[in-house]
Formats: C-alpha cells, sequence, structure tokens
C-alpha cells in the first residue's frame, strides 16, 4: 500500500502542478484583456468625447475652416494663371478665326 500512496502522491502532485499552468496561463492571458476592458476602452470613449465636444464649439468653426494664408495665396495665383490663359485662348481664337475670314489659305512670308 505505501507503493500506491507514494504513486498516488506523485500523479496528485503532477493534477496540481498542471492545474496551477493552466490557472497562470488563464490570468496571464485574462490581465491584458482585464486592463484593456476596464482602462483602455474607458479611455478612449473618454477622449473621444472630448474631442469632440472641443471640436464642436460654434467659436472655433471660424478658425479650424480658415484657409492657411499660403494656400490662399497659390489658390489666388492659380485663379490669375487660368484667367490668363483663358484671356490668351480667346485671343488665339480669334485670330484663327479672324484669319480663316480674311482669306483661307494665304501664307505670310518671312
Amino acid at each position: 500500500l505505501r507503493g500506491d500512496e507514494a504513486a498516488e502522491l506523485t500523479i496528485t502532485r503532477e493534477l496540481l502542478q498542471s492545474y496551477f499552468l493552466l490557472v497562470r496561463a488563464a490570468m496571464q492571458d485574462s490581465v491584458p484583456k482585464a486592463i484593456f476592458h476596464f482602462i483602455v476602452r474607458p479611455l478612449r470613449e473618454q477622449l473621444s468625447a472630448h474631442i469632440i465636444a472641443t471640436l464642436h464649439k460654434e467659436s472655433l468653426y471660424d478658425s479650424l475652416l480658415a484657409e492657411d494664408p499660403a494656400v490662399q495665396a497659390q489658390r489666388e495665383e492659380a485663379a490669375n494663371r487660368v484667367r490668363i490663359l483663358r484671356d490668351v485662348m480667346d485671343q488665339l481664337n480669334s485670330l484663327s478665326d479672324s484669319s480663316a475670314l480674311g482669306g483661307g489659305g494665304s501664307s505670310s512670308s518671312r
């Protein structure tokens, strides 16, 4: 019976060690999940609410939607260039229209 008790004791010890290893692994898995659930998620929700509350103040709309002066200057310069190009195209079109009406196929000498 002594040998049977020793074998049972060994089996019980191994089962307990396996059980504790499983419990430890489960705890290691659950700690990051608990941190995320109880700390990170509420913090994320509070931060989102704070950002939305900060951005939804009507007094900030003008400053948030204001165009950068450098971008505004570039936009105005581009619009000016487009206007100039359209004027040139209109002049070229009027020259080609008048030359088509004036004689059609004569070429000027150089």
